[in-house]
């Protein structure tokens, strides 16, 4: 009976410290209004400018959609994946660059120290869009 007691006590607090990770802090994008332009690097290396007010926006949307993971960004540049695309956001006076990325058929995107966010729809269509 001790043992049975030991084993369920053990899968609870398992179970607990598994769920209990910090998610990532929001992802910090400027204002939509605030972007001039946004340059993008595909995975197979195709470049494109963003300068339009409504692709901005339906890009902005997009990264702004992504939800928070619990995996960590502690690198420049995401690592463990075998291709990733870069999106650099440009304002006045600075650059944002968030990369983006499949792993394990998930859609991610990953902004360097801040974290990992996974998004709902492949991003490269949005990215593309003419």
């Amino acid at each position: 009976m001790n043992r049975k007691v030991l084993i369920i006590t053990m899968i609870c607090i398992l179970t607990v410290l598994a769920g209990c990770g910090k998610k990532a802090e929001p992802i910090d994008l400027p204002s939509n209004e605030a972007v001039t332009s946004i340059e993008v690097i595909t995975i197979d290396g195709a470049k494109a400018d963003i300068t339009e007010a409504n692709q901005i926006e339906t890009v902005m949307t997009a990264l702004s959609a992504a939800e928070p993971t619990r995996l960590e960004s502690v690198n420049d540049q995401p690592t463990n994946v075998d291709a990733y695309g870069t999106i650099s956001i440009n304002t006045v006076g600075e650059s944002t660059v968030v990369y983006y990325y499949d792993k394990d058929s998930k859609h991610y995107i990953e902004q360097p120290y801040r974290g990992i966010y996974e998004m709902e729809d492949y991003l490269e269509e949005t990215l593309l869009q003419e």
